[in-house]
């Protein structure tokens, strides 16, 4: 699947979602360590709520898990477009989601389009 076809399918199944293209140069002989194969086109989006506090980071790259198979790798964050985080330690996961097709990055954003602060909070135990 190709980035924009993923995004019409982010836009006609997730409500509200707010995708933001992100460009992240890097050149392979720029790396000490060698790239795994990539089958399909890199990815990367942002997705934010108007709103809501949490967003995603979906990718497919050289590095990303899933990508030699053509998969998704997508990740809570939170902040907006300019300014987020990385965030792990979520009821929805506490890590990437690595190896993820098209319809359970769906299902993905659509869990954290309902996540709230609290929720988080009370997750980790900082009450």
């Amino acid at each position: 699947m190709q980035q924009k076809d993923l995004i019409k399918k982010i836009e006609d199944n997730v409500e509200g979602a707010n995708i933001i293209k992100k460009f992240i140069p890097f050149l392979e002989e720029e790396l000490s360590i060698p790239m795994a194969p990539l089958k399909g086109e890199g990815v990367a989006l942002n997705v934010f709520f108007e709103g809501r506090c949490f967003g995603a980071s979906i990718i497919r790259n050289n590095f990303s898990y899933g990508a030699e198979e053509g998969l998704f790798e997508i990740v809570v964050i939170e902040g907006d477009n300019d300014v987020w985080e990385l965030v792990y330690d979520t009821p929805i996961t506490e890590d990437v989601m690595g190896y993820c097709d098209a319809e359970e990055v769906v299902d993905v954003l659509n869990d954290i389009k309902e996540l709230t602060l609290k929720e988080v909070v009370e997750y980790q135990g900082l009450r």
